[in-house]
């Protein structure tokens, strides 16, 4: 099989956040020795980021989300070479416990491509304390997914057309892999009693910044150009806290 992205949300309540990151780290660093890892990167809620774009920049809607933050505090994005070779690896009893906090494991492809390729995108560094990332899952319901191309694809246009604007690096939108869909959740069930069901979110935009700046005078340059996405979604402004890349690497500097 191909090259596969692993994207987990995380909700984890407010002051359990220091947990969160020590039961990954636990996790992760263990599969990073492992055959067939490539990398894996914790994006936590860069609260300050939010709370100055709604603040300086008007975005209101950041403030209406139900308690008034992001649902998933923290995101984990993961490469492997295979999906063979990651069950492997979590499959040897000293690569610790599963990590307790309520997630939404699921394997994606890439569908709509921005800018650089998705390789070169996930292995992009922050080149500041500045840079964040802006991740959004998408719940779109069967039948649906094309629409949501569609929707995703006339943003992508709207945006060449004025020029991609600079200190942007995508990847863009990622699409649940039904190819391998299946077997994961018959895994997952066997290997760490999780009941099969459906995944809840089927498309997640990634979008990588090198500064509030520059994303601010993007939107304000899309914004009579473009309408949102219409499909339930629970965007958030992110950083990374946690990452290690191939066997052998090591934690990378967060």
């Amino acid at each position: 099989m191909p090259e596969l992205t692993l994207i987990v949300p995380f909700e984890v309540p407010p002051g359990q956040e220091e947990d969160m990151r020590r039961q990954w780290h636990a996790v992760a660093e263990p599969l990073s020795q492992a055959p067939g890892f490539i990398s894996a990167r914790l994006y936590a809620v860069d609260h300050e980021l939010e709370q100055y774009l709604a603040d300086k920049q008007g975005l209101r809607w950041l403030e209406q989300r139900p308690q008034g933050r992001a649902r998933f505090s923290f995101v984990n994005i993961a490469r492997w070479e295979s999906l063979e070779r990651y069950e492997a690896a979590i499959r040897q009893p000293s690569r610790g416990k599963p990590i307790a906090y309520p997630n939404y494991p699921a394997y994606y492809r890439l569908a709509r491509l921005t800018g650089v390729s998705a390789g070169e995108s996930m292995a992009w560094q922050p080149a500041s304390k500045s840079a964040f990332t802006f991740i959004v899952p998408f719940a779109v319901p069967t039948g649906q997914e094309e629409e949501m191309r569609r929707q995703f694809s006339a943003i992508v246009t709207s945006m060449e057309e004025i020029g991609r604007p600079p200190g942007s690096f995508g990847p863009g939108l990622l699409e649940l892999d039904p190819q391998v869909e299946a077997r994961l959740r018959n895994f997952l069930s066997e290997q760490l009693g999780q009941q099969e069901s459906r995944p809840e979110f089927n498309f997640f935009n990634i979008a990588e910044w090198e500064s509030p700046e520059r994303y601010v005078a993007a939107i304000q340059a899309m914004h009579s150009r473009t309408r949102p996405i219409s499909f339930t979604s629970f965007p958030a402004y992110y950083r990374v806290v946690g990452a290690y890349s191939g066997p052998g690497k090591g934690a990378e500097t967060a």
